[in-house]
């Protein structure tokens, strides 16, 4: 009888501590490093929102605003990547992450590299929210905005 009991203890704290190991993983979420795919990620999609912004006032697209489908069509032949990411600071106390990095802008055999900074952090729901600042320096590049010349 004393087997059974002694058995069924230790299951019961091996139980509890799973439960409480899974509690402590999705509570701890950090934020990103810098280089960290979500954090690439989320700057790659600020940089293509800006450059969606910019086309949609450009003459001769439909509507005030470029449509999903004349965005994908743009976007497909845009490669937008992010080099040379480093740390610049974090700050514990808010949770986030200062990084810099160079925006490479691939788009009918133009390149623009811009050189951006980026802040990451967590909003109130865990989600990755990054801000990147430097972006207007490709409004002002010597290869141009990367606008093309037909839609």
């Amino acid at each position: 009888m004393r087997k059974n009991v002694s058995m069924s203890h230790t299951l019961v704290i091996l139980f509890c501590i799973a439960l409480m190991m899974l509690l402590l993983s999705s509570c701890s979420q950090s934020v990103p490093k810098c280089e960290g795919s979500k954090a690439v990620d989320a700057v790659i999609y600020a940089v293509g929102q800006d450059i969606r912004k910019d086309l949609s006032g450009v003459a001769g697209i439909s509507g005030p605003e470029l449509s999903d489908e004349e965005w994908r069509m743009f976007r497909a032949g845009m490669v937008i990547t992010v080099d040379n990411m480093r740390e610049q600071g974090f700050d514990q106390g808010s949770g986030k992450r200062t990084c810099a990095g160079n925006v490479s802008i691939q788009n009918s055999g133009k390149t623009d590299i811009i050189p951006v900074t980026y802040v990451i952090e967590l909003d109130s729901s865990g989600n990755v929210k990054t801000s990147v600042s430097g972006i207007e320096a490709r409004k002002k590049a010597p290869v141009g905005p990367l606008i093309p010349d037909k839609l």
